[in-house]
């Protein structure tokens, strides 16, 4: 089965387009023959190091449709046009398309584990389209659903910190004060590989006792959540991902159209929302930490309500609908 897989990642955009697609691959058979289409190369090949690259910027995506002769079209980007749905369409494969937001999408399939229903519209799908939709869905890596929440006995935190100026900017002035305050005995934090100050940020965190990580991978990342008392991270797919571990949260949506999806999920008293503001009003960000390091009990049931909301099998799930489809 050849697969085409069409997106866009890179310190713009950011990686989670690319890592929740590489989960839905992954819950494919390990034989397919996977085309990757987009414009930045070594992003791409960093999360599908195996995949054949092509260019769209070189040869346009109509081209690429056409010579790949694909079964399956996997489409995850930020923006789409009607036209792209056509051509995609078109070519005869089964078309899924990867999204977060609703819209005027064209396609066999629509995937969309995002919490709240306002971005569950979908106009253009055809009476046999079906949209696969909520938390249940969520494109979650393996290792996110096999890796559990110990409950640590200590005042212990991990930091994940996604792509992004204002993620940038957030993780440094985390580390300028040093946490002090929350009387942690160990606090580890975590960045991408393509994070830009990562030189600045090595020298602040050795000078407050922060141990950083970059570029962890699924498992590695899994653990590093479930091994503290509590995770504070920014929105995008690491929320779901901890939710799945049962790692109790403080979130900070570090962009606009993560505000949505974390709101729901904290009226839902799975994590605690900081607010699209509220991440660079340390004093709040710390109040929000204290409560749970503190609160055991208060951690233990946030995990759980994590967990029932996201099992980490919604891969499994949509891989499992799309698979039906090609062979039918």
């Amino acid at each position: 089965m050849r697969v085409l897989l069409r997106l866009d990642a890179d310190g713009t955009v950011g990686f989670g387009h690319a890592v929740r697609c590489s989960a839905l691959i992954q819950a494919f058979p390990s034989d397919i023959d996977l085309v990757v289409a987009g414009d930045d190369p070594q992003a791409i090949r960093s999360v599908f190091p195996t995949a054949r690259y092509r260019s769209v910027k070189a040869d346009g995506f109509e081209t690429i449709l056409a010579a790949e002769a694909a079964d399956v079209v996997i489409v995850d980007l930020p923006h789409t046009t009607p036209d792209l749905w056509a051509s995609a369409r078109a070519s005869g494969a089964i078309v899924v398309a990867v999204d977060d937001e609703g819209g005027a999408i064209s396609a066999d399939f629509v995937i969309n584990g995002a919490g709240p229903e306002s971005v569950h519209h979908y106009p253009a799908l055809g009476p046999n389209d079906r949209a696969l939709t909520g938390p249940a869905y969520a494109l979650l890596r393996p290792a996110f659903a096999k890796t559990r929440w110990a409950q640590p006995n200590d005042r212990s935190l991990s930091i994940v910190v996604g792509s992004g100026v204002r993620a940038r900017d957030w993780a440094l002035d985390l580390a300028r004060d040093g946490l002090k305050s929350l009387n942690l005995s160990k606090m580890k934090m975590v960045v991408g590989g393509f994070f830009s100050a990562y030189p600045e940020l090595r020298a602040l965190c050795d000078d407050v006792g922060i141990q950083l990580f970059q570029a962890l991978g699924p498992e590695e990342l899994a653990q590093f959540l479930a091994s503290s008392q509590v995770a504070l991270i920014t929105g995008g797919m690491v929320m779901p991902e901890t939710l799945a571990v049962g790692a109790p949260a403080v979130v900070f949506p570090q962009v606009e159209n993560l505000i949505p999806e974390t709101r729901w999920f904290s009226e839902r008293n799975a994590i605690i929302d900081l607010g699209f503001e509220g991440g660079f009003q340390l004093d709040f960000v710390f109040s929000a930490l204290d409560r749970l390091i503190s609160d055991q009990s208060a951690a233990q049931a946030q995990s759980q309500r994590g967990r029932a909301l996201v099992d980490g099998m919604g891969a499994h799930r949509c891989a499992a609908a799309v698979l039906a489809s090609v062979k039918a």
